[in-house]
């Protein structure tokens, strides 16, 4: 057969396939953030939540330690409520759980050889198991209230304690006594470590603000910081000289040398709960109670990267070898996260820091093995189902026959519902997927087809409920504020003359209310903010060339310092200058005119207004109708009609040049004939008219 023939009944029946298929609702797509990514963010970045590992499950209370042992395989341990989880380094999934406690434990760890594992409890008791056995090693008792604080000495043979109770003890492992009882705190005693470089100095952090440096040689404390917060962890950078305490939002650094405070970061909005170092020493990390993890520079103590949570952070652990990060909540979950996902755990295990490198090292010397056995499998046996899978992973070539395979299409609920124009049932099944996008995007396809009203209509309680709590939650989204603001108009036009009937609904109404006036009313102080920039910039940019109205105006002139250029301008510009001046002079002159002429006007008016006389007798009334009217008493009603009418005529003229008057600053002392130039505005107001 051909293959040309061959391809063009492939093509045909594929055409044939597709032009029944249901198309799909487009989901809408927003332009992609255009922020540039820094290098720190791309590392942190790369540490993945393992996906359908159990300790994402909410384990039975508080996560309220996490600490990694500092050997390889570089397990972990996490406290919680009256449990203590191991994990594995390599997998990060659990390996054990010790369950030996009758009340609430606290701060479970590794010693540093990974064999034992001390932890603290409500009822002021300390235990040692054994990692692998779960056996309880030594019961240490003398505390009167809660143990908080558990660690391993460096030697090995030494438990460190801190209790409620205000004092710190140290425990000898093999005989099971108290060597030092340290007091001197005046409240709960809740973090503490021993000091890397010197074995002999732990540092504890208490309730009473205070920091407290213990020589065990003495034992006395021998330095005391003052934090002004209750503290809730300390820590130490790799250098050893200086120490982190963390209380309230802040986090402060101490120089132990000089007994001063080097540093201090407040980039909490809320209680600084827990610290701890990256595996280079060169990254803090610490966690809060406004559900953040921060990391910082070592060095500058300024903030790389941060990451967000559901809840408050109680506590973060990371892997010596860099490759885990574990971060415990309030509510009882554990979030692990793997460097490179979780398919890098399923590689090979690690082999201390340089991991990566063994890992390919050891991939590298099995893949000659690897290709040899399979040039020496044997074929599938008759009957099996190795034997009718032959060939299911051969690829065609050009010459073979190819039978054209219509894959049955996937349709979410959604679409299925909308292929079947059952559009109530489509858009509930999209509001149960809590995703705006296809909510909208399903909102949109009913729009255009016109099914919208149909899709809201006829809901009950429970189901109105739910499309009211989407429309409070994202009708203030700017990529859902239009396609919302469509929804809400018609849910009230089908549901408002239906409120009073549910409590719930009209509550929900009453939330929507408030939510759209706090929108408005931050609109609002946007908009003021925006023209206030507007101006701002306009002014900055020296747009002033200001073209008011005629009508009314009034021209301020303003003086601007002139560049060398124009100080050395031709003596054209300066005659103009001149003319200039003198235009000014002559409408000083014409004011000052106008106002003597308005003195005159008015004594005119005054002395054409008569006074009242007493009323003449009827024979003299008589007598002057009877008379004619003399030349000279006409002469002085006419003078008088002439004064009054130049009196309006300079009160109008004085008026318009008022109106037209200049506010003008002159700068004409200059030597070289010419003057600064000056820039005008035009201000109009309302209550001046143009002059006839």
């Amino acid at each position: 057969v051909n293959p040309s023939i061959n391809q063009s009944i492939n093509i045909e029946r594929m055409m044939l396939s597709t032009s029944n298929r249901y198309r799909k609702v487009s989901l809408r797509s927003f332009a992609a953030n255009r922020e540039r990514e820094s290098a720190e963010g791309r590392y942190w970045a790369k540490f993945r939540a393992v996906a359908g590992s159990p300790a994402q499950e909410p384990l039975a209370g508080m996560v309220s330690s996490v600490v990694f042992c500092p050997r390889a395989p570089f397990d972990f341990a996490v406290t919680a409520s009256t449990r203590v989880f191991l994990y594995g380094g390599n997998t990060c999934e659990l390996k054990r759980t010790i369950t030996r406690f009758k009340d609430v434990a606290y701060s479970g760890c590794y010693r540093s050889d990974g064999k034992l594992v001390v932890a603290g409890t409500e009822d002021a008791h300390v235990k040692v198991f054994d990692a692998n056995s779960r056996m309880v090693m030594r019961h240490l008792q003398g505390h009167k209230s809660a143990v908080r604080v558990t660690r391993f000495s460096t030697d090995h043979t030494h438990v460190f304690s801190a209790s409620d109770d205000k004092t710190a003890r140290l425990w000898d492992i093999p005989t099971g006594s108290l060597v030092h009882r340290l007091e001197g705190h005046t409240d709960y005693v809740r973090s503490g470590f021993q000091s890397a470089h010197d074995r002999n100095l732990w540092i504890t952090g208490s309730y009473d603000h205070t920091l407290r440096c213990w020589d065990m040689r003495a034992p006395k404390c021998v330095m005391t910081l003052d934090h002004k917060l209750p503290i809730e962890d300390v820590m130490a950078l790799s250098s050893g000289s200086v120490i982190l305490s963390a209380g309230g939002p802040f986090v402060r650094a101490w120089d132990l040398i000089s007994g001063r405070m080097v540093h201090e970061t407040n980039n909490h909005q809320k209680t600084v709960t827990c610290l701890a170092l990256d595996a280079t020493g060169s990254r803090i990390v610490s966690g809060s109670l406004d559900q953040s993890v921060k990391i910082y520079d070592a060095a500058t103590y300024n903030v790389t990267h941060s990451m967000r949570f559901d809840k408050p952070v109680m506590s973060v652990g990371l892997s010596p070898n860099g490759r885990v990060m574990a971060i415990g909540l309030l509510d009882g979950t554990l979030s692990i996260r793997v460097k490179g996902g979780k398919d890098s755990l399923l590689t090979l295990p690690s082999f201390g820091r340089g991991s990566n490198d063994a890992s390919s090292n050891a991939t590298s010397v099995l893949a000659p093995l690897a290709a040899a056995g399979a040039a020496n499998k044997r074929p599938p046996r008759g009957g099996t189902r190795a034997f009718f899978m032959r060939g299911a992973s051969h690829r065609a070539t050009e010459d073979d026959l190819q039978v054209a395979r219509v894959r049955k299409q996937r349709l979410q609920d959604f679409d299925k519902y909308m292929k079947a124009f059952q559009y109530t049932r489509a858009l509930d099944a999209a509001l149960r997927t809590r995703h705006a996008v296809i909510v909208t995007s399903v909102i949109e396809e009913l729009i255009q087809r016109g099914g919208l009203r149909t899709a809201l209509a006829g809901r009950d309680e429970k189901s109105l409920g739910g499309l009211l709590k989407f429309l409070i939650r994202y009708i203030d989204n700017p990529h859902h504020t239009q396609v919302l603001i469509d929804t809400t108009t018609i849910v009230l036009e089908l549901y408002g003359r239906d409120l009073g009937s549910s409590m719930a609904v009209d509550e929900l109404f009453a939330k929507l209310r408030w939510k759209l006036n706090e929108e408005i009313v931050l609109q609002k102080q946007l908009y003021e903010l925006q023209g206030a920039l507007d101006l701002v910039l306009h002014n900055s940019l020296g747009n002033t060339d200001g073209a008011g109205d005629d009508d009314g105006a009034v021209l301020l002139q303003q003086p601007t310092v002139a560049s060398s250029s124009q100080n050395n301008s031709n003596s054209s510009e300066g005659k103009k200058n001149k003319k200039q001046q003198k235009k000014n002079k002559r409408q000083q002159q014409d004011t000052v005119n106008g106002k003597k002429l308005n003195k005159l006007a008015a004594k005119a008016t005054k002395s054409t207004k008569t006074t009242k006389a007493p009323k003449p007798s009827k024979k003299k009334q008589q007598k002057k109708r009877k008379q004619t009217p003399t030349k000279k008493t006409a002469a002085t009603a006419a003078t008088t009609t002439t004064t009054t009418t130049k009196a309006t005529t300079t009160t109008t003229t004085t008026k318009s040049r008022r109106s037209k008057r200049k506010l003008s600053t002159d700068n004409s002392n200059n030597n070289n004939g010419s003057s600064n130039n000056t820039t005008t505005i035009w201000l109009t107001r309302a209550d001046q008219t143009k002059p006839d």
